[in-house]
């Protein structure tokens, strides 16, 4: 069996990079179901996760999920874990917020 796969992946780096990035995004964001991964609690403690959900929502998404159920190298089973919020939230666009692996 022969096959090409594509997958449309782009990475933004830097710092206070997320208005820029998603700005730039907005086409791919636009009428989106978004689930929004991250790791850890700073994020979340100091309000860059709440600035993130709502620049989303700004630039045309229809709804914003947050997911932080994995460590740093996930798990199989956290990945199904998200993998099932992914089919019963109708999510169409997955967006990683902040670094590790």
């Amino acid at each position: 069996m022969n096959f090409t796969w594509e997958v449309p992946t782009r990475i933004h780096f830097g710092t206070n990079i997320c208005a820029e990035a998603l700005a730039k995004e907005k086409d791919s964001i636009q009428g989106r179901n978004v689930l929004l991964v991250y790791t850890g609690h700073t994020l979340k403690d100091n309000g860059t996760l709440d600035k993130v959900e709502r620049m989303l929502m700004e630039n045309g998404a229809i709804s914003v999920l947050t997911y932080c159920g994995h460590g740093a190298n996930p798990e199989v089973s956290e990945a199904e874990e998200a993998g099932e919020l992914i089919r019963e939230n109708d999510i169409n666009l997955l967006v990683g917020l902040g670094g590790g692996s």
